[in-house]
This record gives C-alpha cells, sequence and structure tokens, in this order.
C-alpha cells in the first residue's frame, strides 16, 4: 500500500490535548509514506499549533460546531460545502479519522479518497478500514492515547514506531515569551511555576482556592514566580484565584496564543493543571507537571504522556463518566484538597531541575 498512497488526508478537528497527542502518528505516518503529501484538517486554534510541524505538508481549518468553542465561529452551510469541495479536488488517496465521531467519519468520508480508516464507533459504515477498541467510551480501555491514535495505522497492517509528542517552537515563539517575562519581571524569580486554572468543561475544574493555596506556598517556600495560565475564557478564575493568594501573582491568561503560552511552558520548572490541553503541552515541552484528575476520563488514557509528572486523582464508583457537567451533582474536583496537590508538586520540585 505505501507505494500507492500519494496524497493522505488527517482529521482532527476536536481539541488541544487530542492534536498534541496526535503528534506521534502524524510522525509515523510520514515514516510509513515518506512520499505521500500529508494534509491535517483542524480547527483553527490547533492548526496554530502544528505550523511548524515537520511531518505535515498543508494544514486546512474547519471548525464544526460539536468541537467549537465559546466564541469560536462557525461555519455557515455554504462554507461546509466549499470546503468538501475543496477536499475532493485534492484526490486524496487514503483519509484517516482519528476522533471516530459520526462527523468526523462523514468528514474522512466525504473528501472523496478511496481508502478511508476510523474507528467509526457511530456505526455510519463509511470506513473501509474500521479501527477496532479505539471508542473513548470503551471504559475497559486503558492504552495511552497516543497508542490508540497509532492503532489507525496498525490497522492498514503498519506497525508504527513509537516517539515522543511534538511541539515545533521557533525563535519567533520563543521571544515572544521572553517579552512576556520581562514585562512582567519574572527574571528575578529563582524559577517560574505556573498554574492553568482552565479546563474546557466545568467538571475537569479544580478549585480556586486550592490554586491559590499551591500558589501561596510556592513563593512561600521556594520563592517562585507563579504564572496564571488560561484563555481569555478563563480570566474571570484566573482573577479570583490572584485575589485569594497572600502573594502577588502573574496572570497571563488571555494574553498568549498556543505557540507562545507552549514557549512560556517551557521556561517553567513545574506546572499544575487539571486535565486538559495545556498540560499535555507541558508534557511535550519537557516541563514537569502535575495532572488533577477526576471522575470525567480514565487518568491512563489521558495522563501526561512522557517527561517527569505526577497525577492526583479523585475516581468515584461512577467513573469514568465522560460528562463536562455531572448529572448527578457531585463535584468531584472538590474532593481533591490542596494538601493532595501540593505532595506531588513538591516532590517534583525536590529533584532539582529546570532553571528559570
Amino acid at each position: 500500500m505505501p507505494g500507492d498512497i500519494r496524497r493522505i488526508l488527517v482529521v482532527r478537528v476536536d481539541h488541544i490535548g487530542d492534536m498534541v497527542l496526535s503528534t506521534p502518528a502524524f510522525r509515523a505516518l510520514k515514516h510509513a509514506f515518506p512520499q505521500a503529501h500529508l494534509t491535517l484538517l483542524a480547527r483553527p486554534e490547533t492548526a496554530e499549533l502544528m505550523h511548524t510541524n515537520p511531518n505535515l505538508d498543508e494544514i486546512i481549518t474547519f471548525s464544526p460546531q460539536l468541537f467549537a468553542r465559546s466564541g469560536e465561529r462557525i461555519p455557515s452551510a455554504e462554507e461546509t460545502l466549499e470546503l468538501l469541495a475543496r477536499l475532493k479536488k485534492r484526490g486524496f488517496d487514503l483519509a484517516i479519522d482519528l476522533r471516530g465521531e459520526r462527523l468526523t467519519t462523514l468528514l474522512a468520508a466525504l473528501s472523496g479518497a478511496r481508502v478511508v480508516v476510523s474507528p467509526d464507533f457511530g456505526d455510519t459504515g463509511l470506513a473501509t478500514v474500521k479501527v477496532p477498541s479505539t471508542s473513548p467510551y470503551n471504559f475497559d480501555e486503558r492504552r495511552h492515547q497516543v497508542d490508540i491514535n497509532l492503532d489507525a495505522l496498525r490497522a492498514l497492517g503498519i506497525e508504527p514506531f513509537k516517539g515522543g509528542l511534538e511541539i515545533n517552537l521557533v525563535e519567533e515563539d520563543r521571544n515572544r515569551a521572553c517579552e512576556l517575562l520581562r514585562k512582567h519581571q519574572l527574571h528575578r524569580h529563582p524559577f517560574l511555576a505556573g498554574l492553568h486554572v482552565g479546563g474546557g468543561y466545568p467538571s475537569k475544574l479544580w478549585t480556586v482556592s486550592g490554586f491559590a493555596e499551591i500558589g501561596d506556598r510556592l513563593v512561600r517556600e521556594y520563592g517562585a514566580g507563579v504564572v496564571i495560565t488560561g484563555s481569555a475564557a478563563d480570566l474571570k478564575r484566573a482573577a479570583r484565584v490572584a485575589s485569594l493568594m497572600e502573594y502577588p501573582c502573574t496572570v497571563l491568561a488571555g494574553q498568549t496564543n498556543l505557540r507562545e503560552v507552549a514557549a512560556l511552558l517551557e521556561t517553567f520548572r513545574i506546572f499544575v493543571s487539571g486535565d486538559c490541553g495545556l498540560m499535555h503541552i507541558a508534557s511535550a515541552v519537557g516541563t514537569r507537571t502535575v495532572g488533577i484528575f477526576g471522575g470525567v476520563n480514565i487518568v491512563e488514557r489521558w495522563r501526561p504522556y512522557q517527561g517527569e509528572y505526577a497525577v492526583v486523582r479523585y475516581e468515584p464508583e461512577c467513573s469514568p463518566c465522560h460528562q463536562g457537567v455531572c448529572p448527578r451533582g457531585v463535584n468531584c474536583m472538590g474532593k481533591i484538597t490542596a494538601r493532595d496537590v501540593w505532595r506531588e508538586v513538591s516532590a517534583l520540585l525536590k529533584k532539582g531541575g529546570r532553571e528559570e
């Protein structure tokens, strides 16, 4: 098959973490099909992060309503039809849907590719090659999502080599991060620590009081410069954490794009976050990470993939629920205390490591 495949489409129109955890699959595809032109279909937000990935030859952006975040522009029906026509003109030989929702399987199939690879857990029947056992609702699947993404190649009879996550930062990204550090006089601290207050869904958000307590202990016990990250949608939570802290901190929520925040994370000695995309970016750039998990996802499947990390979890009997808002009104994340999180933060910091 490799010699017959000249144009490949990868459909990855979902979220930040999903994209970051797919980078080993992009590399494996390019290795398996070195002569092929590899096109990625992605949301604008995540596409920005992939512009310098050496394994991708082209990125086309599309924001389906199913995966859109607050404030994101949804394409019209006319624009969607124009996209499908554009995809068909590319003459794809192979389309790979790494998500498996009905919508993403449909997008892969409507590209006109002669081979469509998808988990297709929506049972559309549109996949010519169906990837087994990859549904996010398969509660028994506890391999890491990176390995699950590689099942698309295995379904084609190709055993992919495994490698790490890739965030291909360039000088411009790091220069912008340095400008922010200078602007807020963060170089004067012995090291920087990040607190990420966002999470995508209410059920993944840890308490603002918990973040504030961790921030204060980082300053009081280590003299760290504490930086609060998040999107523009997280500004209120970030400001609340800052107001609860006894010591000063720097709020950069809403002030960076994904490439800039990745470059910032690269300068942190430690990063504390809920189960979300920035947790995976931190892991990808080599920053020690503490991930805080409630009952939404299977921890083994969605933990930080590489580097030094720790996980703090609360898993009720109904876990994993895959619910953005708990239908039972239970605050799983609220069951995790600052003491629980600090135990893991301090253990990672005691290992020494990255300076400012």
